[in-house]
């Protein structure tokens, strides 16, 4: 849980949403349906997007040196711009294709593609951290709800009439643990 989990939903999310948009039907296939699959699977990688940038850009700062978030998160946004260079590089000899292959089948390669780009992201992904300010969060809140689990019980036993539990000594514990029982 985290953001590692958010990063794996949104490549995850982006990918197959790029990946199905490559599988689209045609309009002379299916009618309306196929503009209205494309608006909705460009909605769900404008989502994934979304949460892409926001977490890794999160996840950045978080694992940044203190005084140094600023350059490092930087790059979130230069990964963005590598993106849609990368984008334009993989589709530059798909545009060349004569215009009947082009049409018929060209223009789905790229977005087939996808399905690279989405394994080696999760590859570079599964070996990430969370981020030590996440992970301190999530201790501090276990210790919270512990805490607080701990007091609630105390408030129902006292609603109840009941006294706060005492510890049992346990046998063999408590002063006198040293001394030999008579046999």
């Amino acid at each position: 849980k985290g953001r590692k989990l958010v990063m794996f939903i949104t490549i995850f999310g982006m990918g197959i949403a790029t990946f199905l948009i490559g599988c689209l039907p045609t309009y002379d296939q299916v009618g309306i349906i196929a503009p209205v699959l494309l608006v909705l699977l460009r909605m769900a990688q404008g989502f994934a997007v979304a949460g892409e940038q926001s977490s890794a850009t999160s996840m950045t700062m978080e694992h940044a040196p203190h005084g140094r978030r600023a350059f490092f998160s930087s790059f979130t946004l230069g990964g963005t711009q590598g993106g849609f260079i990368l984008a334009t590089a993989v589709f530059l000899p798909v545009a060349a294709m004569p215009e009947d292959a082009f049409l018929s089948y060209g223009w789905r390669i790229p977005f087939w593609l996808s399905a690279a780009v989405v394994f080696v992201g999760w590859w570079i992904r599964r070996n990430l951290d969370e981020t030590p300010a996440f992970v301190a969060e999530v201790e501090h809140e276990d210790i919270a709800a512990f805490a607080d689990g701990v007091q609630q019980k105390a408030r129902q036993r006292q609603r109840h009439g009941l006294r706060p539990r005492r510890r049992q000594p346990q046998a063999g514990s408590g002063p006198g643990r040293h001394h030999r029982q008579p046999q």
